[in-house]
């Protein structure tokens, strides 16, 4: 059997808002490159390589927003998504790993499921898997 390939199973990467934009921003002003010329220079620029996919998604309509001056362009790799709750994220609520963990103490001792049981210190590992999901 053949040995795989070392990159066989890269990790994926979302590409940054702020880094679509560069890339459309660079094909304004060099329209006369092709897809493959403008990965390499995305790679130059930002240290990591694109797919000819990714940067025809990149250039598609779909990305069109990144141009709105009314929007702002997040610098993480965060979907751009409609707000469920429009009203409290215009209120700028704050919450913070202290936060969730009083939270999820108080939900511990109110559930009856583990009523008689100590409580788990919500340690920092436990705050770094949780904090992803809710994008603190």
């Amino acid at each position: 059997m053949a040995p795989k390939a070392p990159n066989a199973h890269k990790k994926y990467k979302r590409v940054p808002s702020t880094e679509r934009l560069g890339l459309r921003r660079y094909r304004e002003k060099k329209p006369h490159l092709k897809q493959a010329a403008l990965a390499a220079c995305f790679k130059e620029k930002y240290g990591h390589s694109v797919s000819q996919a990714t940067v025809s998604e990149s250039l598609s309509f779909k990305f069109k927003d990144l141009y709105d001056p009314t929007k702002r362009v997040k610098d993480d790799n965060q979907r751009n998504k409609k707000a469920h709750w429009p009203e409290l994220e215009a209120a700028n609520l704050i919450i913070t790993t202290d936060l969730a963990r009083m939270a999820a103490t108080r939900l511990w001792n109110e559930l009856a499921v583990y009523e008689g049981l100590p409580v788990p210190a919500f340690s920092n590992v436990w705050a770094d898997r949780f904090n992803p999901a809710l994008d603190l």
